[in-house]
């Protein structure tokens, strides 16, 4: 019998689901084969055998055919940033979240439990030895990784930045595994990631980029989404020390952003304190995080605060100009009263259908956040909107597929099958759950297109890296798979690609 999973790796909620074809049932059980093997070579060939400590760390970098790490870095995949990647040795557990998870969700789906303590002890080791001695702040991030080879931080850059890519979903399991480097991290982000006056002030003021290993915060940088994960992770830390300086660490941070609305009269908040558009993707992002912190911090002024800024942030996105139906959702727009698309950005400043790169969004990405976003309000005229503009993405969708010559990540495959079945489970029609398998066959050809069990880090790079996020897919199918199935316990919509 199943137990149901803690609720940050598995929204529990029973899914009836029409009877499927033999074909379709045959085809779910290859989304389960494939994510399995990739979870099985992981485990037996991407643990951590290298240098003088070895440990469960998992590579984030590999040869697909030889199962085993480069001497030097192969080309990047399409797209990417040299200071973007691991080392040929490197671990980075924050663009392995999903990983993580599909890890535990298989434990749960066949009922073996070397995929959860697999995941456990890397996680683990991943707490024990990455933070900075200095700052507490962890290895991990858009620019840093934790090196297996020679067991120090490593990096492009040339300097150690700390960056988080994705938010800390992971939250309730690393407190669970190491309780003191958990809160030791969210206290980091608070002295060292968020700038100081020559008082020794705080006003929120932070750039997304910090110094890892010394105290060295910078300002101005201060966007919405980087924000957004540290008074989430500061919500979660209230919420199991009862400790007032975290409530003080999102007040601060909190009220920085709700000045920045009020700036304008269109409830937009600049992207950084630099430049002057808003980003869609970023404000949606914080607006998501703000609303589950004011759960989290209990009644009183600041869960009314964060609730004011999550709503303030909903009548300024759902008051833009998007034309889903034609040019997509805007993303970048000009913050001032008369506001005017940011053409400065791709594509006019209207969200892309396909091809996410650095700062570029997708219209399915936009559709994932608002069905997060969807998901939290009360029945109105705002969850109203929200399920409107997310049809309307989903339906773009319906008729549109990835030129796969452009070589896209595989994340945007996995993000079009949630969207797909975010819109099925709105609406219980076929055609999505349809599309939603549409999808799950694309990805399958081209990024496990022969026999190896690692993913392609797009179509026409034969290497597996995690900086293209085949993880969201892995985990995307295996939602898939347990909609099919109607398993008693059912994945959620992933939205920790933004």
């Amino acid at each position: 019998m199943m137990k149901a999973l803690h609720p940050l790796f598995l929204l529990v909620f029973l899914f009836i689901t029409k009877p499927i074809s033999a074909e379709d049932e045959q085809k779910a059980e290859k989304y389960l084969q494939v994510v399995q093997a990739y979870a099985d070579a992981m485990l037996e060939h991407g643990t951590d055998t290298y240098g003088s400590v070895k440990s469960p760390l998992l590579l984030s970098i590999m040869q697909r055919t030889k199962l085993k790490p480069f001497a030097k870095m192969p080309p990047a995949p399409n797209g990417i940033r040299q200071g973007d990647r691991v080392t040929t040795h490197g671990s980075n557990v924050n663009l392995d979240q999903n990983l993580y998870r599909v890890l535990y969700a298989l434990s749960e789906i066949t009922v073996d439990s070397k995929y959860q303590q697999a995941a456990d002890a890397a996680l683990k080791t991943f707490l024990e030895v990455t933070p900075s001695p200095e700052t507490r702040l962890f290895a991990w991030g858009e620019h840093l990784c934790w090196d297996l080879k020679t067991d120090r931080p490593g990096t492009y850059e040339t300097k150690a930045i700390h960056e988080p890519k994705r938010p800390t979903v992971l939250f309730e399991k690393f407190y669970e595994l190491n309780p003191t480097a958990t809160i030791n991290y969210c206290d980091g982000l608070w002295e060292h990631q968020l700038y100081t006056d020559r008082q020794g002030r705080k006003d929120g003021n932070f750039s997304r980029h910090a110094a890892y290993d010394k105290h060295d915060p910078r300002r101005n940088y201060d966007f919405p989404k980087e924000g957004g994960y540290f008074i989430h992770d500061w919500a979660r830390a209230y919420a199991k020390t009862q400790n007032p300086r975290f409530l003080n660490y999102i007040d601060v941070l909190a009220s920085r952003y709700l000045r920045k609305l009020d700036k304008h009269q269109n409830n937009l908040i600049e992207f950084d304190s630099i430049r002057n558009y808003a980003d869609t993707s970023a404000s949606i992002s914080l607006a998501i995080d703000c609303h589950h912190a004011a759960q989290l911090v209990g009644p009183g002024d600041l869960q009314e605060k964060l609730l004011n800024l999550s709503q303030s942030i909903d009548t300024g996105l759902q008051g833009l100009p998007h034309q889903v139906d034609s040019l997509g959702f805007v993303e970048y727009v000009t913050a001032e009263p008369r506001y005017q698309l940011y053409e400065h950005k791709q594509n006019g400043g209207y969200s892309f259908l396909w091809n996410i790169k650095y700062g570029r969004k997708t219209t399915g990405m936009l559709g994932v956040l608002f069905n997060s976003r969807f998901k939290q309000l009360p029945e109105g005229s705002e969850k109203d909107r929200y399920r409107e503009l997310i049809l309307q993405a989903a339906n773009r969708y319906l008729n549109s597929e990835p030129d796969m010559s452009e070589r896209p990540w595989p994340v945007e495959i996995g993000i079009a099958v949630y969207l797909q079945l975010a819109a099925y489970e709105m609406t219980n029609k076929d055609q999505y759950l349809n599309r939603a398998r549409y999808f799950a066959q694309l990805g399958l050809k081209h990024y496990w297109p022969d026999s190896h069990p690692l993913p392609k880090a797009d179509p026409q790079c034969n290497h597996y890296e995690n900086v293209t996020r085949a993880d969201t897919l892995a985990l995307a199918l295996l939602k898939l798979y347990v909609t099919e199935k109607s398993l008693p316990v059912s994945l959620g919509i992933s939205d920790i690609d933004r």
